[in-house]
């Protein structure tokens, strides 16, 4: 209905999910991602491209040179039902995806999401590796492997341990096994700041496995409606940090090291529909880096807001303390 105070303010591609917000007004929304799952020996590598303008007209994103657009979305920074600003075009533009504000003052962000097909191409394993399922993994500790193209691995005899190519073992007469520290590399890495409210998203350097991350906000006095309403880790390599409503001025921060090949490092999310403590634990054998949460419940004049985010043993907790809140806590 025209006379409805709501609108959208964002409908984008966030990870390998589809994010939707009505932003402003009393909303009754659906939210639809589009998904495809490859056939056996192939798969699709996608990326989310992003470019942005302050005022209203029109943006287009492309996609990158061997890829292909597949969807998109948009997202409006310029928040507010008496804000005289909304979308007139979202859609597919060539190889790429085309947003417009149309009219009023606007500051809005347009995406594309470019995929390209693989085809899995078959290869030997080499010695001290086997086969599991489409790759290669290195044998265990106390496991060895001679030959190339094998699907399992030897146990090393009585008395001797593998080498670290895991091609032979060796006797361990006259060894002591033990652990020695050798240090952990890490970055930390800074985005923003900005002096506005929105989203930043702090990337992870090549190399490196997100561990954690944060948000500093430098809009300090109890009187400004500012918050926090997101610090959580999102897609495989980045930190997201959102102040969501407000005047803000933040910084958002991602910390990452360099960890030894097969390491495999996962976020683990738990939501809740209430006020309270909840507690994000990881996955049997993995060890809990850092964590974060997300306050679903967002208006300035919604008494809400976090009091507790921070690591409790092998698990992150998260409270949101007071008022009614919906929370999503991660480790």
């Amino acid at each position: 209905s025209w006379n409805k105070l709501s609108g959208f303010e964002e409908m984008f591609p966030e990870g390998n999910r589809f994010r939707c917000d009505m932003g402003f007004g009393t909303g009754r929304t659906s939210c639809y991602s589009v998904g495809c799952k490859m056939p056996r020996n192939y798969r699709l590598q996608c990326v989310t491209r992003k470019g942005s303008r302050k005022g209203s007209g029109i943006v287009r994103v492309g996609c990158p040179s061997g890829y292909t657009m597949v969807g998109g979305g948009a997202l409006n920074h310029y928040r507010g039902w008496n804000k005289r600003a909304g979308f007139e075009e979202s859609y597919p533009n060539g190889n790429g995806w085309r947003c417009d504000m149309g009219f009023g003052w606007g500051h809005f962000s347009c995406y594309a999401r470019c995929c390209r097909m693989q085809k899995l191409v078959k290869k030997v394993c080499p010695a001290g590796t086997y086969k599991s399922g489409n790759s290669c993994r290195q044998c265990s500790y106390g496991t060895y492997q001679p030959s190339s193209g094998q699907t399992s691995c030897r146990k090393c005899p009585k008395g001797k341990a593998s080498h670290s190519n895991r091609r032979s073992c060796y006797s361990t007469h006259g060894h002591v096994q033990r652990w020695a520290n050798t240090g952990l590399s890490c970055r930390t890495v800074r985005s923003g700041p900005i002096n506005r409210s929105g989203i930043i998203v702090a990337r992870a350097p090549s190399g490196y496995k997100v561990t954690g991350g944060g948000i500093y906000n430098y809009y300090r006095h109890f009187n400004r409606k500012s918050g926090f309403e997101e610090s959580y880790p999102v897609g495989s390599n980045g930190w997201r940090c959102d102040t969501g409503f407000g005047a803000g001025h933040f910084a958002c921060y991602v910390r990452a090291c360099r960890m030894p090949s097969g390491t495999s490092c996962q976020s683990k999310r738990v939501h809740t529909n209430r006020s309270g403590v909840i507690r994000a634990s990881v996955s049997s054998g993995y060890v809990m880096t850092g964590g974060g949460a997300i306050n679903h419940y967002r208006s300035w004049n919604k008494l809400s807001g976090f009091e507790e985010m921070f690591p409790e043993g092998n698990r992150f907790r998260c409270d949101m303390g007071f008022g009614t809140g919906r929370t999503s806590c991660y480790s």
